[in-house]
C-alpha cells in the first residue's frame, strides 16, 4: 500500500510540469482563426501565430460579440489583446496566452468589421456558448471596437510540454476575465499552419528544471520515508 502510494505522488508531482500548447494560425486563408474552438486543460497554453494582418486577438463576452471584455491598463493580466499585429519579411509575430480556468474564454479580430464577418474564436466553449453561436450574434453587430492597449506580457514559464493538435471547440463568459495571461514573441516564417510543440523560454527552461528537481528529491525523499516508516 505505502508503495503504491508513493508512486502515485511521483506520478502527481510529475504531472504537474506538463503542459499542452495549442496553435492557431491568425489570417491564413482569410478572415479566420484556425482553428477557431479549442479545448485546453489549466496550465496549457494557446500560441496564436499571425499570417497575415492587420489583425489581433482581443478577448470579449459571449453575450457582447465584438466588443472587449475590459479596457486593460498598463500591466493588466486580467484581459487579453494581442494589439494590432501585421506580419513582414520572415516573421510571424506569436500571441501566446495561459489557460487559468477551464471557463470558456471568447475571443475576436478587431479590425475593422473582421469580426462581424466571423473572425471570432472560443477556448473551452459549453453546449450553449458555441463559436457558431457567438459568430452568428457578432453578424449582426454595427460596428467593433478594441481594449486602448496590449494586456498581460507574461511568458511561458514551464521547462516541460507535451505535443498535441489543437482542439475543436470553444467559448467564454465575463467571469473568466482573469483567466489568461500572455507574451507576445516572433517566429520563423512558415507557408502552413504551425503544429502544437513544446515551447520555453531560456529564463523560463533554468527555472523550470530547478523546480523540477527539487520536486523530484522532495518526492523521493517522501517515498523514501514512506518506505521505512
Amino acid at each position: 500500500m505505502k508503495l503504491l502510494q508513493c508512486l502515485h505522488l511521483l506520478v502527481c508531482i510529475g504531472s504537474a510540469f506538463a503542459f499542452t500548447v495549442h496553435d492557431v494560425a491568425v489570417g491564413q486563408g482569410g478572415l479566420t482563426y484556425n482553428p477557431s474552438s479549442v479545448t485546453a486543460a489549466v496550465g496549457d497554453y494557446v500560441r496564436f501565430t499571425f499570417f497575415t494582418g492587420p489583425h489581433g486577438v482581443a478577448q470579449a463576452a459571449f453575450d457582447s460579440p465584438c466588443v472587449p471584455l475590459a479596457s486593460p491598463s498598463s500591466g493588466d493580466n486580467d484581459v487579453f489583446f494581442s494589439g494590432i499585429q501585421t506580419p513582414s519579411g520572415s516573421t510571424n509575430p506569436t500571441f501566446i496566452i495561459k489557460v487559468n480556468s477551464t471557463d470558456p474564454l471568447f475571443f475576436y479580430c478587431p479590425v475593422d468589421s473582421h469580426c462581424q464577418f466571423g473572425m471570432v474564436g472560443v477556448i473551452n466553449p459549453t453546449g450553449s456558448e458555441s463559436v457558431s453561436a457567438f459568430a452568428s450574434a457578432a453578424s449582426s453587430v454595427s460596428s467593433s471596437s478594441q481594449p486602448s492597449q496590449p494586456a498581460g506580457n507574461v511568458p511561458i514559464e514551464s521547462s516541460s510540454s507535451s505535443t498535441s493538435p489543437s482542439s475543436t471547440s470553444t467559448s467564454m463568459t465575463p467571469s473568466s476575465s482573469s483567466n489568461v495571461t500572455m507574451s507576445v514573441t516572433a517566429m520563423s516564417s512558415s507557408t502552413s499552419p504551425p503544429k502544437s510543440t513544446s515551447t520555453m523560454t531560456s529564463s523560463g527552461a533554468s527555472t523550470g528544471a530547478i523546480s523540477i528537481c527539487a520536486a523530484l528529491i522532495a518526492g523521493l525523499l517522501a517515498f523514501a520515508r514512506m518506505l521505512f516508516a
